[in-house]
């Protein structure tokens, strides 16, 4: 992913290098310690604020049971779009479970009009 050539902003590179780690490499992908999974997830996280379709494609393809995400991320700033991707969420499917706990309470947070079918927060945040 650090090849000059490479962006994550182009969709189509990076569903054919990341596509192609997921399903042309079985045996990293789902090796036992889970960093293929992991490493699918924190792509997919950084896909959803730059473009949402390639978040989309990537999802349908694995078929997944369930889509977690981080609403907001204390360190960057960053806040996912939660009615966006609980769309991408049914479309394919799955529950749509958010970690809420820099959010809930110090954001505007509706489970129901968000889409959200769990969510978890704590106490040391907000």
């Amino acid at each position: 992913m650090d090849h000059p050539a490479f962006t994550m902003r182009n969709p189509n590179r990076v569903r054919s290098l990341i596509g192609a780690f997921a399903h042309g490499n079985p045996a990293v992908f789902h090796q036992a310690d889970g960093a293929g999974y992991a490493f699918l997830a924190d792509r997919v996280l950084e896909l959803d604020a730059i473009n949402p379709q390639v978040v989309r494609d990537a999802v349908k393809e694995k078929s997944p049971k369930v889509i977690a995400v981080v609403h907001a991320e204390t360190s960057t700033g960053v806040r996912q779009p939660l009615e966006d991707l609980s769309a991408i969420a049914k479309e394919c499917g799955a529950l749509f479970l958010v970690d809420m706990v820099t959010s809930l309470g110090g954001m505007d947070v509706s489970l129901d009009r968000m889409g959200i079918d769990a969510a978890y927060s704590g106490t040391q945040k907000c």
